[in-house]
Order: structure tokens, then sequence, then C-alpha cells
């Protein structure tokens, strides 16, 4: 129940803040970064590369703590890599092998 509201919510919120994007492929988590300068969550896909359409090669999905439901997109990561589940995530290309998320779907 919680699980739902948590991704209801993280859409509504990534669909109002996101005026233009896409989603990635939908993919097991292999590795989760916390950068220490910025403190934004840096997440490696099992398989390496995410498949979103602009930008098939990248590698790493990049979410800024400015984001809307940072923490609440946090824990879902987490939940993710612990549990096996996989996740898709919402945003736009940042060159070749870097995607910028506004929006986690677990799948």
């Amino acid at each position: 129940m919680i699980k739902k509201i948590l991704v209801g919510s993280l859409f509504l919120f990534g669909s109002i803040t996101a005026s233009a994007g896409e989603f990635t492929g939908i993919h097991e988590v292999s590795i989760v970064d916390i950068t220490t300068d910025t403190q934004a969550i840096v997440v490696i896909p099992e398989g390496n590369t995410w498949g979103a359409a602009g930008c098939p090669n990248a590698g790493r999905v990049v979410l800024q703590p400015s984001s809307p439901s940072y923490k609440q997109s946090l824990a879902m990561i987490l939940t993710a890599q612990a549990s096996g589940a996989t996740l898709r995530f919402f945003g736009d290309c940042n060159g070749a092998t870097q995607f910028n998320a506004t929006l986690v779907r677990l799948q």
C-alpha cells in the first residue's frame, strides 16, 4: 500500500515538473552512489546501460537533490537494489553517457 502511494506521488510530482523528457528502459539496479560534493544519486543498472531512446548508451542515471521527492526516490532506489526489483526513470539525456532523472518508477 505504501509503495503504491509513494509511486503515485512520485509520478504526480514528476509529471508536474517535467515538461519534456523520456523514459529509460527497465532494469535492476547494480550500483548506487551518492556524490560527496553535490549529494546527487548516481544509479548504475544491471546490463551497463539504461537504454533511453535519446541516449541509448547512458550508463548512469543522476538524480539531483533539488529534484522533487529526492528522499523518497532514494528510498525507492535502495529498496529496489536490495530486493532485486526493477526501476525506470523519467528525465533527459545529458550527453551520450548520462541521463538526468526527475522521476523514479518502480516497475
